[in-house]
Parts: structure tokens; C-alpha cells; sequence
């Protein structure tokens, strides 16, 4: 299966010292040093004048909680639409079909940035959230325990382009509702344009940007899984745009819940290390 993918490019704006995409190591011989990590997707776009607000907060609460906060940023709607200008700025594509099917699935309505916290209901039935509220919900996320865990395995031929992924799924308590593996292609520090208030800034870097999956946009389903199963599962691509940088490129697997949609575990790993 090829994954649909929306090549990136970005510029930065600021001098970031420490990287997005650090990845976490998880123990899984020891269920005492599971720890239930967070998902952070944050709808931006090109083209938002508050989104590097919204941006900036991504990168503080990441090196606030370290690899537990796990940031996807996702470029569709309006806001991400090329809109070419005689000196070339924002002509540039950063959507890609991933992108938009989650985006329709969670009625991301049209006023951004927004985030969701690992896909649940935050207070009065929100998912969407804005970005200064998405410390708190974070921090409430991380008091719940880890029903599982996740390794990654990369692999990459540079001949022809392909990624390869293995991810080891170990239930830590009985999963008795289905669960799905999505894996998506991950690229940091693209540098594009980028809309930031008033000014167009030529050089902003554009982190953690969503390029495709390895699976469909919701990934395959799993079944349920009983306590201390472990499965093993493969999934393969080519990198379908030539401007994607792979080393660059971080691979994510997100653990979900089928009923309640909820992200159950997420893990990234850099595809070369």
C-alpha cells in the first residue's frame, strides 16, 4: 500500500534549540515503566495568522513533558490552501487526504488553530480545543494509566525510497474493546512561508508535519486484545513526494480505541537514526 502524502517545506522564523521528534524510549520487558504518552494534533495551516501562537505552545509544553507529549501538526482547511503571490510565497501544498479525512471525522470547523488531545472529550463535550487550554488537558491525560505499549522498528531502502515499519503492540491490561494501529509519516523542520500576524515570514520552519500513512487514515483494525498479548504487525510504503527529506522523517504509531475513537498510546521513532 502507498501512503498518500503532501510534501513539506518550510521556513523558519525563529532559532529552535531543541527539536521536535526527540523520541522516547519504552522498557517493554517492564510493565512498571509503562507510562501512557500524549497526542497532541494541532490544525494549522500556512496561512493562519494566530497559528504560530498556537505553534509556539506546542514546543513549550514539549519541553515541558518530554517525550510523553508527542505533537502532530496537521495542514488542511482554508488556512492551508496554496495561495501563490508573484513572489512565490505560499504556494506551497502541505495538505494531504490523511490530513483532511481526520480533520471531516472530528468536525474541525473552520476557525483555527485547534487542537485535540489524544481524540477525547475535554470538559463539556469539546474536542477541539484552543491552544491556551491544552495544558490542562494534558495534564489531566497523563494521570490516566497505560493499558499498552508500543516499539517501533524502522527501516529504510534509499534505492527505491521505501519505508518499512514494524510495531509491537503489548496489552498491559485487557483491551475488551477493539483497538486500531495507525502509522503515519511524520517530517520535521520544513522551511516554508508562514503567515505570523501582520508579517509573512520567509524562512519559518514548520515542525512535525503530517506527510501520510503506512495504513489509512485510521489505520487497520486489531480486535480486542487480552492482558499481556503482544502483536507484531509490518506495514510498508514508498515516499510518494521527492521533497520529503528522510532524514527527517519520524514514523508514529497511534494505538486507538475503535468505540470511543480515544488514542489508547502513541510513539514515534526517527526513520534514520
Amino acid at each position: 500500500m502507498v501512503f498518500a502524502s503532501s510534501a513539506l517545506l518550510f521556513n523558519s522564523c525563529d532559532k529552535i534549540d531543541s527539536p521536535y521528534g526527540v523520541v522516547g524510549t519504552i522498557d517493554t520487558t517492564s510493565q512498571d515503566s509503562i507510562v501512557r504518552n500524549i497526542l497532541l494534533e494541532d490544525f494549522t495551516g500556512h496561512t493562519c495568522v494566530a497559528c504560530p501562537q498556537a505553534h509556539a505552545e506546542a514546543l513549550r509544553l514539549q519541553g515541558q513533558f518530554g517525550s510523553r507529549l508527542v505533537v502532530l501538526s496537521i495542514h488542511s482547511g482554508f488556512f492551508a490552501k496554496p495561495q501563490p503571490h508573484p513572489n512565490g510565497s505560499f504556494a506551497y501544498d502541505f495538505r494531504t487526504p490523511v490530513g483532511d479525512d481526520i480533520t471531516t471525522a472530528f468536525g474541525i470547523g473552520s476557525t483555527y488553530p485547534k487542537g485535540i488531545i489524544n481524540r477525547s472529550i475535554i470538559g463539556g463535550g469539546t474536542i477541539d480545543l484552543d491552544w491556551p487550554t491544552w495544558e490542562p488537558a494534558i495534564t489531566d491525560q497523563l494521570t490516566k494509566v497505560a493499558d499498552a505499549s508500543l516499539k517501533i522498528t524502522n527501516s529504510f531502502n534509499a534505492t527505491d525510497s521505501t519505508v518499512s515499519s514494524t510495531i509491537d503492540i503489548k496489552a498491559i491490561n485487557a483491551l475488551t474493546d477493539p483497538v486500531s494501529i495507525c502509522v503515519f509519516v511524520v517530517e520535521d523542520s520544513i522551511v516554508n512561508w508562514q503567515k505570523d500576524g501582520t508579517v509573512d515570514v520567509q524562512f519559518y520552519i514548520h515542525r512535525h508535519v503530517l506527510r501520510g500513512s503506512l495504513n489509512g487514515s485510521f489505520g487497520q483494525s486489531q480486535g480486542a486484545m487480552t492482558a499481556g498479548q503482544l502483536l507484531s504487525r509490518t506495514y510498508s510504503a514508498k515516499l510518494m513526494r521527492n521533497d520529503i527529506n528522510p532524514t527527517q522523517v519520524y514514523i508514529y504509531a497511534i494505538l486507538i480505541n475503535d468505540n470511543t475513537k480515544e488514542v489508547l498510546q502513541v510513539e514515534e521513532k526517527k526513520l534514520i537514526n
